[in-house]
């Protein structure tokens, strides 16, 4: 085993990957001692005054790569995305990497124009909820750590202002997130099933961790602010009083509740489920006064009209449809009479085929949805017209050759896998591996293809296979990256929590044998050493940490003094 190590660290402040910001110079790397004579490489950037360094321009490739997988620059979100109106055509959108990127000419025919963008160092975004007027919105964030976070952010660019985390923040993933109407209060459901409400400095008011035991997917304060109404997975919608926390009624329904949305005079509320059906209810106590079924898919948003007199009901294959709102009739589900994003680009950007993250009406009636392709788009309803901006190209996220070096293994940023050839860079075959994107990607002893997403998974490629044999689920949010050791018998995962899982094969069969918990957000790499007794992890909370893995323990932590995380680790 190597006396030394060496870590090798990018800065991750441009974006998700550690692009630098449009405009930035590049990161530079010097070399250093660490405290106990280790090498160790940093990575700064150069301040403002320094002139641009000579860098040797990169040699040309061997082989063009194929078009689809040329690198662009990253003009829309890379991932899934929530919409915030700001007034006067902007719109901010906050993706699951971090990004926020303020958009303009929203109210303009044709495609919106990105404005500027900002990374927020929150780690992992699960959840986004905004309210108040557009000019100044409250906007709350959710994170994969349980990190609840309040911002107020500027109409018209970053500004200096970062989201400030909650004091009451959970310790599981957020799964939903409410803003009463006054401001005052922000409710979090997390994935354990708990509910809490929050004051406006964060401050806990009230919480209920025994209502549900499946995970909240949909939070919403009525109009008046009086009662917050919460979906859960175990099929039933709570509904309790905001001020104190007390339940006034559940309703139940025939599978997980999906989505929830009251009615502009709080006189109704309605709930999606993931069965497919919509329900209307109420009264006081609510009584169920509608119902349909029929969807494409699940329904994962709701929203009334602003006079109330429309429903606004998103399904997981990204269709809308507008419903009447007392009666939930409308067009025969089926028929198109909806806003799908379409492959025409003269309609809409390419997209990936996805569910909606966010559903609103701003101020002009418009539409606003955020995609889970990375796009933003508003529809006038009476019209029929829309404006939309660019999702991300899909793009490589994650590499590896095949153990005898006759292919290579491509991650994208869609959930796909591809093989091509190493001699001719030609595609041999692709496959839809996960549902987000391909975050690390290598091979074991027994020659089977690890892969880990953002989709919370870690899956198992027998040779030549183009089905997983196991799907693990052992992580309870996106995974961000993954190690296999030298002999290929240990791996490690590292995920947006702060989570490392370790695991061991047995006859060819991956289980996680230890959890190391250390770092308080995104594990951004991991680097076994020669004899897969030791591991090293690099975090976006600045830490490099070094694991006895013998002893199930970290053998010690240091955070550096960069200005940004590490991203990337070599032992």
């Amino acid at each position: 085993m190597r006396d030394s190590w060496t870590v090798l660290a990018a800065l991750a402040v441009g974006s998700a990957c550690g692009c630098p910001r449009n405009g930035e110079p590049p990161a530079q790397i010097a070399t250093g001692d660490s405290n106990d004579g280790d090498s160790v490489a940093r990575a700064s950037a150069p301040d403002a005054g320094d002139t641009e360094a000579e860098v040797d321009a990169p040699p040309p490739p061997v082989a063009p790569l194929p078009d689809s997988f040329r690198f662009v620059p990253q003009v829309g979100h890379a991932g899934p995305v929530w919409a915030v109106q700001l007034g006067d055509g902007r719109v901010l959108g906050i993706d699951t990497a971090g990004q926020a990127g303020w958009w303009t000419d929203f109210r303009l025919a044709g495609p919106a124009r990105q404005a500027c963008r900002r990374h927020l160092p929150l780690g992992g975004v699960t959840a986004v909820a905004h309210g108040g007027p557009a000019a100044s919105p409250e906007v709350a964030i959710g994170t994969a750590d349980g990190g609840v976070y309040a911002w107020r952010p500027a109409a018209d660019g970053p500004g200096d202002a970062l989201p400030v985390r909650g004091a009451g923040s959970l310790s599981r993933a957020i799964s939903a997130l409410a803003v009463a109407p006054g401001l005052d209060r922000l409710a979090a459901g997390a994935v354990s099933g708990t509910v809490r409400v929050l004051s406006a400095d964060g401050a806990v008011v009230w919480t209920r961790d025994r209502d549900h035991g499946e995970p909240i997917a949909a939070l919403a304060f009525s109009p008046d602010g009086e009662r917050l109404a919460g979906a859960s997975a175990d099929g039933t919608v709570t509904v309790w009083s905001a001020a104190r926390g007390t339940p006034l009624a559940s309703l139940p329904h025939d599978g997980p509740v999906t989505a929830v949305a009251w009615s502009p005079d709080a006189a109704r509320l309605a709930a999606g489920t993931a069965t497919r059906e919509l329900r209307l209810w109420a009264g006081n106590p609510p009584a169920e006064v509608a119902r349909r079924r029929g969807f494409a898919q699940a329904v994962s948003l709701l929203a009334f009209t602003p006079d109330g007199a429309g429903l606004v009901v998103a399904d997981e294959a990204g269709e809308v449809h507008v419903l009447d709102a007392e009666t939930l009739e409308g067009p025969t589900l089926g028929d198109r009479a909806h806003f799908p994003c379409t492959r025409d680009r003269q309609e809409c950007f390419p997209s990936r085929e996805g569910p909606l993250r966010s559903l609103s009406f701003d101020a002009d009636r418009g539409l606003v949805l955020g995609g889970a392709d990375g796009s933003i788009r508003r529809l006038v309803l009476a019209e029929g017209a829309r404006t939309t901006s660019p999702a991300a190209e899909v793009v490589p996220l994650s590499l590896a050759a095949t153990p005898g070096g006759e292919e290579l293994v491509v991650g994208l940023t869609d959930g796909t896998l591809v093989w091509l050839g190493a001699e001719d860079g030609r595609e041999r075959r692709r496959v839809r591996a996960h549902d987000d994107g391909v975050t690390g990607l290598a091979f074991d002893a027994d020659g089977q293809l690890l892969t880990t997403s953002l989709d919370g998974t870690v899956a198992v490629w027998p040779q030549g296979a183009v089905e997983p044999s196991r799907r693990l689920e052992d992580h309870h949010g996106p995974v961000s990256c993954l190690a296999v050791s030298a002999d290929g018998a240990r791996a490690a995962t590292g995920a947006v929590d702060g989570a490392i899982l370790v695991w061991e094969a047995t006859d060819g069969a991956w289980r996680p044998v230890a959890n190391l918990p250390g770092h308080v957000s995104r594990v951004l790499d991991l680097a076994f050493a020669d004899d897969a007794d030791l591991l090293w992890s690099g975090g976006l909370d600045r830490a490099v940490q070094k694991w006895n893995l013998g002893r199930r323990r970290a053998a010690w932590s240091r955070p550096l003094e960069l200005r940004a995380a590490p991203t990337r680790l070599l032992a």
